[in-house]
């Protein structure tokens, strides 16, 4: 019933899209609940509507529409303003969440090698500066709330493919500035 879906897919043509839930059960501000409905990816603009009908008929409450990114590189990173854990796969994302691919993991950190773990090498063109630069711009947007943020590399340029506060986390994703002096 929105009239800005028709005006969007008309403006694109050409392009698929994924339809994603965003219920209120789902996506908290203390609570990150994801997979609890079903995700269409790769959909035709002719039928993006019917699955967003869908999606409600189930009965969720709001639905997300955007474009379907086909990335070269793509993953999850747990975002804070001293730290970041990645894990990303070549490909689009699905291979990590349907169990189809191991992703590789490195941890960035702005407090120096000893703080940082794995690797990150420049992966079709995305170095770890560029990929720090965007996820810590990602933060910042956020009012620096550590987030789970769900990322793409198409070649050219990053997508933010989704972000949701972390809810649960150990014991490294407490530091703070303010406590860094401490430890």
């Amino acid at each position: 019933a929105d009239p800005r879906l028709s005006a969007l897919l008309a403006a694109t043509p050409g392009v698929t899209w994924a339809v994603r839930s965003s219920s209120y059960g789902e996506d908290q501000a203390d609570a990150a609940n994801a997979g609890l409905s079903t995700t269409y990816l790769r959909v035709p603009a002719v039928e993006v509507a019917p699955r967003v009908a869908d999606l409600r008929g189930m009965g969720v409450e709001e639905v997300v529409v955007q474009r379907f990114i086909n990335p070269q590189v793509s993953g999850i990173a747990f975002v804070r303003h001293l730290a970041v854990e990645l894990e990303w796969v070549e490909g689009h994302l699905e291979a990590l969440a349907d169990g189809r691919a191991s992703p590789q993991r490195a941890v960035l950190s702005r407090l120096g090698s000893a703080w940082q773990s794995g690797r990150f090498a420049t992966l079709q063109g995305l170095s770890a500066e560029r990929l720090w630069g965007f996820l810590q711009g990602v933060l910042k947007v956020f009012h620096y709330v550590p987030g789970d943020v769900e990322w793409a590399w198409d070649g050219q340029q990053l997508w933010l493919l989704q972000y949701r506060p972390i809810s649960e986390h150990g014991w490294r994703r407490h530091l703070t500035a303010a406590n860094i002096g401490e430890i």
